[in-house]
């Protein structure tokens, strides 16, 4: 057990964990018990997602290694692969292509996402079909690639974009 810490500790962030299992940094947002000091400008500076980060949709693994996972979609293109490096890292499948086995893009201004191949060898399927030029992604469709099975859950799409968030905090 570290010394001086509670089995019980809530982190600056308000978050509760076991220190005697996760020391002094907090299992949800990676917070360290000594950063308590901190003022509320140093965390918003910290821990505040830039728009380009901020998720559009996500892939819920729901069959292979990683099944019960999710990956955050972000705008633009994100790049899917088993290296650790790439935009969309399924860590341990074998059988996904390292770079690129895939792309899913989410257009802001067309409220899109879209999947397309990579430039690998890897193939992906959708409704038992090969996905050989860009395809529309809509909500719950489900995406075969590597030795993984995949659920696309949408965020952002024709009638919610993080834009129309703004304007309604701005009470326009």
């Amino acid at each position: 057990m570290a010394e001086g810490l509670r089995p019980i500790e809530t982190c600056p962030n308000g978050h509760r964990y076991n220190t005697w299992k996760y020391g002094d940094t907090c299992k949800v947002c990676g917070a360290k018990l000594a950063e308590k000091d901190k003022t509320v400008e140093e965390w918003q500076k910290l821990l505040q997602l830039a728009p380009s980060q901020w998720a559009c949709g996500v892939l819920l693994c729901i069959k292979g290694l990683n099944k019960g996972r999710m990956y955050a979609i972000r705008p633009g293109k994100n790049f899917i692969g088993s290296d650790p490096n790439m935009d969309i890292p399924i860590n341990g499948d074998t059988q996904m292509a390292k770079k690129n086995h895939a792309v899913i893009m989410y257009d802001e201004k067309a409220r899109k996402t879209k999947i397309l191949g990579g430039d690998s060898k890897g193939m992906i399927y959708m409704d038992e079909a090969a996905v050989y030029k860009p395809k529309d992604l809509e909500n719950l469709d489900r995406i075969e690639m590597g030795g993984s099975e995949f659920m696309f859950i949408e965020f952002c799409n024709k009638d919610f974009g993080w834009d129309d968030f703004e304007m309604l905090e701005m009470g326009v």
